[in-house]
């Protein structure tokens, strides 16, 4: 049964689930994300890690009781066109990758090599797991968010969205109303919302100027 309006599937930063917590904002009415001040946005459901065990373990085990109407994950799998009514990733050149890795790094770790290796390696399997460390993990997720972009293009029933838009208000708000599939319900929150985003995602935003 489709209970979700849309998945979004993106790597790593926070693009991905602030556009999934607002466009939740929209469609539910409610606080569905909120921002730290280094920018990370934390979405209200577990949507994201649950997807990534069942990546993982091939274990489809999402409760859709306890979902948002848009989600946000890393990861892209079978059953998604069961459980949502729209598919989408986030596109970017692959030349950022990088780039965007190192922002996820700043942002998450505060430059910590030893902390995001710690993190990542349960993002990944055995044997690269054990093999993961301070010295190759940005390699490591450069590699492999690029694999995931790639993958995303190929897939026929993701449609894309493309992440230089999101720092243009004027698509951006055309981009949630496609996501959420109807007209803006309430401007003066999605506004502030926007402006909290961009003001702590000035790093992320100057890749495209």
């Amino acid at each position: 049964m489709q209970t979700i309006q849309a998945i979004i599937c993106f790597n790593g930063g926070s693009a991905g689930d602030f556009l999934a917590g607002i466009c939740s904002d929209q469609l539910s009415g409610s606080s569905a994300y909120t921002i730290r001040n280094n920018g990370v946005v934390e979405l209200s459901s577990t949507f994201k890690h649950i997807t990534k065990a069942d990546y993982f373990n091939s274990n489809a085990s999402v409760d859709s009781s306890n979902t948002l109407p848009v989600e946000n994950t890393h990861y892209y799998l079978d059953y998604y066109p069961k459980i949502a009514h729209k598919l989408y990733y986030i596109d970017y050149p692959d030349a950022m990758s990088r780039d965007i890795v190192d922002i996820f790094l700043f942002k998450r770790f505060a430059n910590d090599r030893v902390r995001m290796a710690d993190f990542m390696k349960s993002s990944y399997t055995e044997p690269i797991q054990s093999k993961l460390n301070a010295s190759n993990i940005v390699d490591a997720c450069e590699i492999n968010w690029t694999k995931n972009i790639r993958s995303w293009r190929n897939n026929t029933l993701l449609e894309p969205l493309y992440l230089q838009d999101l720092f243009d208000r004027s698509i951006f708000y055309n981009i949630v109303e496609t996501v959420c599939q109807c007209k803006v319900k309430d401007y003066e929150k999605l506004a502030a919302g926007y402006d909290l985003w961009i003001s702590k995602n000035d790093r992320l935003r100057q890749l495209f100027l």
